[in-house]
């Protein structure tokens, strides 16, 4: 619209122009002796100049409105890549990462290890020296040498702490649990028979970068959900 108005403005100056133009030209094939002698001709010169300069402004101004206009396009059609390439980049960083956990979750020895763990007591001189702890922390070793560093821990339903790397939380309540607890399917957080998780951090941090980034999931990743919470013994 605006530049329809300078359009508009722009012919009707020329137009302007043209007709000063005209008059002039009839002053001077009558006298021009005493052409600017007389006051009339002076303010149409005048005049001429001051139209001819607006001309060449709205001209400039056209211009640079056309430039802003393929600047701004060009811009946006870049940040359009940029999005789509971050997109397809974080995408992938994520299915590496589902790929990742559901090896680590899927694992029948690591679960029968699950299963022993939640069923021993939740004393820190009981949990420390359990066989299924340590078993865990090398598995998460051996883990980590192949996929990098997870980090993990395995909480029993009340949130406490059974097995992690470190010793210092063992046995006490975790305060993410329900955090984590809240991404599963509604119809398995409410089964009864969900009594224990293994939580790895990882999908915790891959759930943080997608609401980080506003990624509504997909129904694969509900998929994934629902397989990691059958992963987890219920």
């Amino acid at each position: 619209m605006e530049n329809v108005f300078i359009g508009i403005t722009l012919l009707g100056l020329f137009i302007l122009l043209l007709g000063l133009f005209l008059q002039l030209k009839r002053a001077v094939n009558q006298d021009i002796s005493i052409f600017f002698k007389l006051r009339k001709n002076r303010i149409f010169a005048g005049l001429s100049l001051l139209v001819f300069t607006l001309i060449l402004q709205l001209v400039g101004a056209i211009g640079l409105s056309i430039t802003y206009d393929h600047e701004v396009n060009k811009s946006g059609e870049a940040l359009r890549t940029l999005t789509k390439t971050t997109d397809v980049a974080l995408s992938s960083w994520v299915k590496g990462w589902e790929s990742r956990i559901t090896a680590v979750s899927s694992n029948p020895l690591l679960q029968n290890r699950t299963l022993e763990l939640i069923t021993e007591s939740e004393a820190y001189d009981s949990l420390i020296e359990s066989d299924n702890l340590i078993w865990s922390r090398e598995a998460y070793e051996r883990y980590s040498s192949s996929f990098g560093s997870l980090g993990f821990f395995i909480t029993s339903l009340e949130g406490i702490n059974l097995s992690s790397t470190r010793d210092e939380n063992i046995a006490k309540k975790i305060l993410s649990r329900e955090k984590c607890l809240k991404y599963l399917p509604v119809q398995l957080r409410e089964k009864r028979s969900l009594r224990h998780q293994y939580v790895l951090k990882s999908y915790w941090q891959i759930r943080m970068v997608l609401s980080k980034h506003k990624r509504q999931p997909c129904s694969s990743s509900v998929r994934f959900e629902m397989l990691k919470a059958k992963c987890w013994q219920c």
